[in-house]
């Protein structure tokens, strides 16, 4: 444990950070914790536990400290997690490294103060991508590169920021919390509709409540909406501000461009094929986006 030290540099000699290893055998301790310490260096090192298996102690803790930065790292299990942070924590700037393999996921970040940033770090190989409580900070991801549990848990997440990024394809996808919301009331005989702005759809997430087949008139109930007996399949939509987006239906998932075409028609355009989407209104009521997707019409509801 380091507490009560500013301003200190720990920097591996050479340019591979395999070079340096700094190991413990501990299973209930961070190789490394600091308390209270500001200006913190972490540079051009391996760190880890001398075996992988059961473990409680986390590669690296920080507790309140800040302006915190860690260059060419390789952080590794069985570390329960490659960083933790408490205590109001914050200022984290990562970058060129690695966190792998760790039992429970790549960092838990909590009570957190600040700016996270990651560039250029890949995170593969841990049992989940782990946690981040953004409520007073912000995250940012820069080139970094996520494995499959953590695609799977960085992903969807809308509250972070994430540029030039690369992801596996999900294979779990997160409970998007219908429960915790009243369905619309869904009588399209009596939408109308309504004139679409790019501020309408900037930066917001629907959820799907029907596809119908417009040959037949054919309805499948999604998500909630399908009855209780079934399956249910889902649909999420996300437009960002900056005219991105993407759509997962039936385990596929499409990125694309989104802007207004005009009053009434906005164009998701994707590598292959362009979606396009307009909104309707019930009167006073609630708003829907009708999105036609290759042989099919799909109603949406806002989150």
């Amino acid at each position: 444990m380091i507490r009560d030290v500013p301003d200190l540099c720990i920097r591996g000699v050479g340019s591979d950070p395999a070079a340096v290893e700094l190991v413990v055998e501990p299973r209930y301790a961070a190789v490394l914790r600091f308390e209270n310490c500001t200006g913190t260096e972490l540079d051009n090192m391996t760190m880890g536990h001398t075996e992988t298996g059961d473990c409680v102690g986390n590669v690296l803790d920080f507790a309140a400290c800040r302006d915190i930065r860690l260059r060419s790292m390789d952080l590794y299990g069985c570390g329960v997690y490659g960083i933790g942070t408490e205590d109001g924590t914050g200022d984290l700037f990562v970058s060129d490294s690695t966190i792998r393999d760790c039992s429970s996921g790549t960092f838990y970040l909590s009570d957190c103060m600040g700016a996270f940033w990651f560039t250029n770090c890949t995170f593969t190989g841990s049992n989940w991508g782990g946690y981040y409580d953004g409520d007073s900070s912000q995250m940012f991801f820069v080139g970094c590169s996520f494995d499959q549990q953590e695609s799977n848990t960085w992903y969807f997440r809308d509250d972070i920021s994430m540029e030039d990024c690369t992801f596996m394809e999900p294979d779990q996808y997160p409970e998007y919390g219908y429960e915790e919301y009243d369905l619309p009331v869904f009588e399209p005989e009596r939408m109308e509709q309504i004139t679409l702005t790019p501020f309408m759809l900037s930066s917001t997430s629907w959820f799907g409540y029907a596809a119908v087949d417009p040959q037949s008139g054919d309805t499948r109930y999604l998500g909630l909406a399908a009855p209780e007996d079934t399956e249910a399949e889902t649909a999420y939509l996300w437009l960002d501000g900056e005219g991105d987006g993407f759509f997962e239906y039936r385990g596929e998932t499409m990125d694309f461009q989104w802007s207004c075409m005009d009053e009434e028609t906005a164009c998701l355009q994707g590598a292959e094929e362009a979606l396009y989407l307009h909104l309707y209104r019930i009167k006073d009521e609630s708003l829907w986006a009708l999105l036609q997707y290759r042989n099919e019409l799909i109603w949406l509801y806002p989150y």
